[in-house]
């Protein structure tokens, strides 16, 4: 049950790193925020890495580096096809379709490696997967109203492809973090999306260089520590991807979205706290569910 623990830790890391980001992100944009989180991770990390590169066995065969390029460029891509959604639909609308990630993962697993979907696991990946949506309504906003119009729109259909591709994403470290050692595996990935994410940022902003240092220097503190999580909490994902299968990691990796929930009532006094709880209630059962 060791994948069950290094998925809560990674959750409990990225949930942390949400609630930061919602400060941060208050004034930058969400691709200079990223490429320079991907960035501080890496430099974090490789300390990390020179140890265990020297310490462990190394084994990349074709199909595992294959499935690192595969991770390395669906993250880029899903991050910013999310972030057009985002920027052209409603947060309410958009937001709860991300969560559909673990059902994308288990089918694609299920097709691609092979991996069974038990009576179990289904029903943890609906569980969670539901919580999660109910926990992210917006009040005032309908389910059926916010699909019927929402599918119709640009912004829900990139939501959809952008959780698709982090299946995507998920199965290709499931099958690579087999093969490489998570440890070697987790600083390429932050080769690959810091390189894919500083090439975006420099392709939209004239001088992106100067907007990095700007946010940086303004937060410090809260992108020092964004950076030491987001290593410790990536690796600690993909230990979990190493030991049990896609779904059921993507669908514990789902408790990180009651973070920022806890942080929104005890710190920013958010409301409706009822309909939270029930989703919370709901995504808990999906959770163990999934880890039976």
């Amino acid at each position: 049950m060791n994948w069950l623990y290094f998925t809560l830790i990674a959750a409990t890391g990225f949930g942390i790193i949400s609630v930061m980001a919602k400060d941060i992100m208050a004034d930058t944009s969400a691709v200079i925020y990223t490429a320079l989180y991907s960035v501080l991770g890496l430099i974090f990390y490789t300390p990390v890495f020179l140890y265990y590169a020297f310490t462990l066995e190394h084994s990349a065969p074709f199909l595992a580096v294959a499935g690192l390029g595969v991770s390395m460029v669906g993250n880029v891509l899903a991050f910013i096809i999310y972030n057009y959604s985002v920027k052209e639909g409603k947060l309410s609308q958009v937001v709860p379709i991300t969560r559909l990630t673990p059902v994308f993962a288990a089918a694609i697993a299920a097709v691609v490696l092979g991996e069974a979907v038990s009576i179990a696991l289904a029903s943890g990946v609906i569980f969670a997967t539901t919580g999660a949506i109910i926990v992210l309504k917006e009040e005032k906003v309908s389910y059926l109203r916010s699909i019927e119009d929402g599918l119709h729109t640009k912004a829900i259909k990139a939501a959809i492809i952008s959780a698709f591709l982090y299946g995507v994403t998920s199965v290709a470290d499931r099958y690579a973090t087999q093969i490489i050692a998570p440890e070697i595996y987790n600083y390429f990935i932050y080769v690959g999306m810091s390189s894919g994410l500083l090439a975006a940022a420099y392709y939209r902003y004239s001088h992106p260089s100067e907007e990095i240092l700007d946010t940086f220097n303004e937060y410090s503190i809260y992108y020092v520590f964004t950076g030491i999580i987001a290593a410790g909490s990536s690796l600690a994902i993909f230990k979990a991807f190493s030991a049990a299968s896609a779904a059921k990691v993507t669908t514990v990796l789902q408790f990180q979205v009651l973070i920022p929930v806890i942080a929104g009532v005890l710190l920013f006094d958010e409301k409706d706290l009822t309909r939270k709880l029930i989703g919370s209630i709901i995504l808990i059962a999906g959770i163990g569910l999934s880890a039976i």
